[in-house]
């Protein structure tokens, strides 16, 4: 990760008046004029190499790369697409529908805080802002210390990477790489044909993506299934063959952690009511004990998170127990990340990759 250009560099090239900028975050992301708003600060993105992708003009939130796709979009590691999906094969890519190349040229966000651009080497990323004025410094710092050199390199680490930071007073971007595949709730709630091995595989990414954060004092506190990021779609189900290689899951969106320190005593590692502070806005499932008034540990809320919007059960008894053990509503009773990572993984390694290759059950209990 680089910082790109100072502060003072890129006001040189053309000032943006502090007073034009959104006043905070939920405003930035809220705000019908927020293509103005990131129009404003065009010229300091350009002038790092950074180019927004264009708006289309009847889709709100979308933005399109109006290219064709054989020449828009660059291999980056992040994002792939499986040969099963062809049905061109002169072209040799699927023009249309889900699971095509097609897709990894078009970005859509729930909010206004982030963009698709094109980057200086040519391939695609997301530009995000992460600090204003004096909100997001705790965001930015945990980017720094988990999506940056060197704990990036280490293989347990699922955070993604941030590829540059950008600062141009009172904002601070952090560019990173687009991921192809979607999130792991798209695995069982779209389109991709998933069998229970590929998001039992999705689902130990995961939890070992929460055990190395929690490990380092980190609470995610949004570690629902859509921030957990896969590169492809494997849809072991569409070919009836047990992939030979697997997607790697990448965590995102770390807005609303916390960060503890080291010497922190760890039964003050705690936190009180909702993450965002606003239970009026907050459109997340709560728990119990966010709802308690008391002080909860957050750890344990990421394990809940993740799993109870899990529909399906897996008709393995063993491995819907672990899952099921995460839904647990009193959080003394619910197991801690490294725990159930390593039930799930006892688990899933005494099976063979065949018997996994069978359709997940849709799950219709109330609280799902």
């Amino acid at each position: 990760m680089s910082t790109i250009m100072s502060e003072d560099t890129m006001e040189k090239k053309r000032p943006v008046s502090a007073e034009n900028t959104p006043r905070t975050l939920l405003d930035w992301k809220v705000r019908r004029d927020a293509r103005d708003t990131w129009d404003l600060f065009r010229d300091v993105l350009q002038a790092s190499g950074i180019t927004l992708w264009p708006h289309h003009p009847d889709f709100l939130g979308i933005s399109p790369l109006q290219l064709k796709v054989p020449e828009s979009f660059m291999p980056n590691g992040y994002a792939y697409v499986t040969p099963d999906r062809r049905v061109d094969r002169k072209d040799g890519y699927e023009k249309d529908g889900p699971g095509s190349a097609r897709e990894l040229i078009w970005f859509e966000s729930t909010n206004e805080s982030k963009r698709a651009a094109r980057l200086r080497d040519g391939r695609d990323g997301i530009v995000r802002v992460v600090a204003l004025r004096d909100e997001g410094r705790v965001h930015l710092k945990i980017l720094r210390k988990v999506a940056t050199e060197p704990l990036a390199l280490l293989t347990n680490n699922h955070a993604l990477p941030m590829l540059a930071e950008i600062t141009s007073d009172p904002v601070t971007f952090c560019v990173f790489p687009i991921v192809g595949g979607g999130n792991i709730r798209r695995a069982y709630d779209e389109w991709p044909k998933s069998s229970v091995g590929d998001i039992l595989d999705m689902l130990t990414q995961a939890l070992e993506a929460l055990v190395f954060i929690h490990d380092l004092n980190i609470a995610h506190r949004d570690a629902f299934p859509d921030n957990f990021l896969v590169q492809w779609q494997p849809e072991s189900l569409y070919t009836m063959k047990v992939p030979t290689t697997r997607p790697r899951v990448f965590l995102i969106d770390f807005e609303t952690a916390v960060l503890f320190e080291p010497d922190s005593d760890p039964s003050y590692r705690t936190c009180l009511g909702i993450p965002t502070g606003v239970q009026e806005t907050y459109s997340r499932p709560l728990t119990q004990e966010m709802k308690s008034g008391q002080p909860y540990d957050p750890f344990k809320l990421d394990v809940w998170q993740l799993s109870i919007c899990l529909t399906f059960d897996t008709n393995i008894s063993e491995v819907d127990e672990i899952l099921q053990s995460m839904r647990i509503r009193d959080a003394l009773g619910r197991p801690a990340s490294n725990d159930v990572l390593a039930q799930l993984q006892s688990a899933v390694n005494s099976m063979s990759p065949q018997s996994l290759l069978i359709p997940l059950v849709p799950l219709h209990t109330e609280g799902h």
